[in-house]
């Protein structure tokens, strides 16, 4: 008879919560030496409900006139403690609304609250506790999804988010327990080896680096005749003119890679990365009809110095020390020469074997820049 009660209530809690779906709270964690930074995405909608059930708030009010209030009430439900039982501290920092989707029209907002979670002295940032129950303690269907954003010695970054686990209610026994945060200590050098790995993926991943190049690498081969890309130009000289245009571009990005990783060089995301679909689109241009003759090496230079801007932000954004920056800056541009290398070896041979036959690699060299110049005025469209 028990057994068909809790069958019974059990049937009733997943009833309820299809009946009544809860957004769920976001919570991304960034990984420090010193501590870790937290920040929320709590929908507002639930939030107000909870902080005063009997009188719900908008949330324009609840960021206004009960903004104290509500720090209160979120500090005394979030507490993480060390694995030893020490509490940690918890400090409040910006509180703002976000719209859900800002593409879509709705009214649906979260609120994102940023904390800074302190161990206490002597104790890891890296493994702990983490207590939380806002907004669960009373909607029983609300859930915590819980990601590492940016965790240096384990090559986390904010592109790739690795989620740790989720904190909710248990059904078949009402409790909310704690969410183990428990991550390997790799120290400087797996660090070194993290970004060389996030080096090449952002190579491999980033379509746009990767189609920039290809397409760089699309006429090198070959000899200017007057205002048209001409016969092969020999081994000699193809892969003479293959190795300037990837050093040039190797010189370029990783002298803003370096002037933005450590400060001197801030520029924002949205016209680096309009820039970035705009130099592919110049170099499909060049592809197909040469309009920097024998200039492709300071084109490269430039146009690395663009997509340099783009590697920087990934690595100031987590927010290291002088060492483990250093290392970072240096294992971020190896992963990127070895991915680089690894893509001309891969392509060159073809084509240099393809520029030997002018009328198959006239295909070959329009088609392919035609296709590119599409994407990047897709992406500058999109962009901007």
């Amino acid at each position: 008879m028990k057994f068909f009660k809790l069958l019974f209530l059990n049937f009733l809690f997943v009833t309820a919560l299809m009946a009544h779906p809860s957004p769920n709270t976001l919570i991304l964690l960034d990984i420090q030496s010193k501590g870790v930074a937290a920040e929320l995405h709590i929908p507002a909608g639930e939030l107000g409900m909870v902080f005063n059930a009997a009188n719900p708030k908008t949330a324009t009010e609840l960021l206004g006139n009960f903004a104290d209030s509500l720090q209160t009430y979120l500090l005394s439900h979030i507490t993480p403690i060390s694995m030893n039982g020490q509490k940690w501290s918890v400090t409040m920092g910006e509180m703002h609304l976000e719209r859900v989707n800002p593409k879509e029209r709705n009214t649906l907002e979260d609120i994102i609250v940023q904390l800074w979670l302190k161990p206490p002295t002597g104790a890891s940032s890296r493994q702990f506790l983490l207590n939380y129950d806002v907004v669960m303690h009373q909607v029983v269907t609300h859930s915590a999804l819980v990601s590492i954003r940016q965790d240096w010695e384990t090559g986390i970054v904010a592109e790739h988010p690795a989620q740790v686990g989720v904190i909710r209610v248990e059904p078949h026994n009402n409790q909310i327990f704690p969410l183990t945060v428990s991550l390997q200590n790799k120290g400087l050098w797996g660090g070194f080896l993290s970004m060389v790995g996030l080096g090449r993926k952002h190579i491999s991943e980033g379509t746009d680096h990767l189609l920039f190049l290809l397409v760089l690498l699309l006429a090198a081969p070959l000899l200017v005749s007057g205002n048209r890309w001409g016969a092969y130009g020999g081994l000699r000289y193809a892969l003479m003119r293959l190795l300037k245009i990837v050093t040039a571009f190797t010189v370029g990005h990783s002298l803003t890679l370096l002037a933005g990783a450590v400060g001197w060089l801030r520029v924002p995301s949205q016209p680096i990365e309009v820039l970035i679909a705009f130099s592919i689109l110049i170099s499909a241009i060049h592809a197909i009809r040469p309009i920097f003759r024998h200039r492709e090496i300071y084109i490269a230079a430039g146009f690395g110095l663009i997509h340099g801007l783009a590697f920087a932000n990934t690595i100031s954004a987590l927010q290291l020390d002088a060492a483990a920056m250093t290392l970072s800056i240096l294992g971020f541009n190896i992963g990127i020469e070895l991915q680089q290398l690894l893509v001309v070896v891969l392509t060159v041979p073809g084509l240099i074997l393809l520029s030997k036959q002018p009328k198959i690699y006239d295909f070959v060299r329009i088609g392919g820049a035609l296709l590119a110049a599409i994407a990047a005025s897709a992406w500058i469209m999109e962009r901007v």
